[in-house]
């Protein structure tokens, strides 16, 4: 890492890998037994008792240096990452019935040998491209201090607003993984079919949502949140990528539900294999918004692959109008109407009249949405189509039918 000052919330850190793990497989457990509320109510309590600590103990010890600062923060996750596995052990025991169980070992190794080892894979790769984003910074004429703030600014403060919403998918799609298998184990293709339509519809109206409230709103968040313009301009930048985040995340989950995992690995691995290579190139000559780049590239790339994998396996579609142009359309009316009514400005906007702000743009964006809608469906149904059902009296004239 070049900083010998990580080498103490390393090794506080390293406590809690083995609670890590476990934390895994009960939540993997969870989501196998359609029981996310277990994992949700976990995570929630989590982030909770994160948040305390840190409040608390930052208020206590108020003159640390950043060594003794970070070693703290390492501390909080290291005993929050315990507490989590205890209390998902306490669940586990909620409502699971005895009796023996027999683990099939071949087939469960032809699935967790080939995950795991491009786990490893990906996440060297990973490792790699944080290390290069500092150094490639460097390259584009920044100081290392200046390198590694803009860094923490985009992937420490920008990136976790923009991932937020998506808490709302992550039970969401967690659900699909049981349900997919179990369909696909009885053969129900159909129900497989529309499943998937109905979830990529939906999170990408849920996506186009989100990117235009972080959009609209990104100046204001990063002086709500962080007290930062260049937080905001990062959250603005990104908002364009939200729904292509989104629909990634529930691609894979379908995905995972088919028995795709093994494909699914090699995707993110190929993934941060690109991503390295576009983070040597594009960072010395843009900066840190060639990072941002990187970063809407790879995930086009990555649903691109998802999404034709699933075309292969299922007949999936996304109706462009219905699904993507008019959505967008929506927010965009929701987003001048907005504001025009609430002129907000920057840091000067109170977050109560924010708040409000934001709820009435996503009310008006659901208005405009469930308005135009049954009116295009209701245009499309009565549009008249040419049908031909045979020959007039001319030999080349065909004989048509328009109906009603």
């Amino acid at each position: 890492l070049g900083d010998a000052r990580a080498a103490l919330p390393l090794r506080i850190l390293s406590l809690s890998l083995v609670a890590l793990a476990l934390s895994a497989v009960y939540q993997g457990y969870f989501v196998g037994t359609r029981r996310v509320c277990n994992n949700a109510v976990v995570q929630i309590a989590l982030q909770g008792l994160k948040i305390a600590l840190t409040v608390f103990l930052f208020s206590f010890y108020t003159d640390l240096s950043v060594e003794a600062a970070t070693a703290l923060l390492a501390l909080v996750c290291s005993v929050c990452d315990i507490a989590c596995v205890l209390l998902l052990f306490l669940l586990s025991g909620v409502g699971v019935r005895g009796g023996e169980r027999t683990l099939l070992l071949p087939p469960f190794l032809s699935i967790t040998l080939p995950v795991a080892l491009s786990a490893y894979v990906r996440q060297a790769l990973l490792t790699l491209e944080h290390l290069l984003i500092p150094t490639r910074l460097m390259a584009y004429g920044n100081t290392r201090a200046e390198a590694l703030s803009q860094y923490g600014v985009l992937h420490g403060m920008a990136l976790p607003v923009l991932l937020f919403p998506m808490a709302i998918l992550t039970s969401f799609s967690g659900l699909l993984v049981p349900e997919f298998a179990e369909a696909k184990a009885e053969g129900r293709r159909d129900f497989m079919r529309r499943i998937a339509e109905r979830a990529l519809s939906v999170t990408l109206v849920f996506g186009i949502a989100t990117g235009a409230l972080l959009y609209l709103f990104s100046e204001e968040l990063g002086h709500l949140f962080y007290h930062s313009a260049e937080a905001g301009r990062y959250i603005g930048v990104l908002a364009v990528v939200v729904p292509l985040m989104y629909l990634d995340h529930v691609t894979d989950s379908v995905l995972k539900g088919m028995g795709e995992q093994v494909y699914s690995m090699w995707v993110n691995i190929t993934d941060s294999l690109l991503s390295v290579l576009l983070v040597v190139l594009l960072l010395p000559r843009f900066g840190i918004l060639g990072y941002a780049l990187v970063i809407i590239i790879m995930e086009g790339y990555n649903f691109l692959l998802s999404f034709v994998r699933l075309r292969a396996r299922l007949p999936v579609r996304i109706r462009l109008w219905h699904d993507a142009c008019l959505p967008l359309l929506c927010a965009l009316l929701a987003a001048c109407l907005t504001r025009r009514l609430f002129l907000l400005n920057g840091s000067t906007a109170p977050s109560g009249f924010l708040l409000c702000a934001m709820i009435f743009c996503l009310c008006v964006f659901l208005f405009f949405l469930f308005l135009l809608r049954p009116l295009c469906e209701r245009i499309r149904q009565k549009r008249p189509s040419l049908v031909i059902v045979g020959k007039g009296a001319h030999a080349d004239t065909p004989k048509c039918v328009m109906p009603r």
